[in-house]
């Protein structure tokens, strides 16, 4: 069938061994290294953290992330790498940091620095 297809359907597919998902799956990961690593170069994180849906199907474009970023980061291999992982609260993680930090400053002044 033609039509519009999801995120979550082309993560299904490429779990399913559909060549051309698969293919899309590699792109968007190559992407995300690429991404990371220039926020990377910015920021210097010691982490990194991948939240939302698309943190549901890690395994399928993780690893390779990872590696693009290794690759792409300015300076690699003479600074230290950022842990790239995966949000422990899944796809609602953030929704709950965003809670978390609004009710630690009911008075509505939410800052992230310190």
């Amino acid at each position: 069938t033609v039509g519009k297809a999801t995120g979550i359907d082309v993560m299904h597919a490429a779990q399913a061994g559909d060549p051309l998902a698969r293919a899309a799956v590699a792109d968007v990961a190559d992407w995300l290294g690429r991404s990371l690593a220039l926020v990377a170069d910015v920021f210097d994180p010691e982490l990194i953290v991948i939240g939302g849906g698309v943190a549901q199907a890690a395994d399928q474009y993780l690893e390779r992330a990872r590696s693009v970023f290794a690759e792409e980061l300015t300076g690699a291999g003479h600074r230290p790498l950022a842990r790239i992982e995966v949000a422990r609260l899944g796809a609602d993680a953030g929704i709950i940091g965003a809670a978390d930090l609004a009710g630690a400053n009911p008075e509505g002044k939410v800052s992230v620095r310190e």
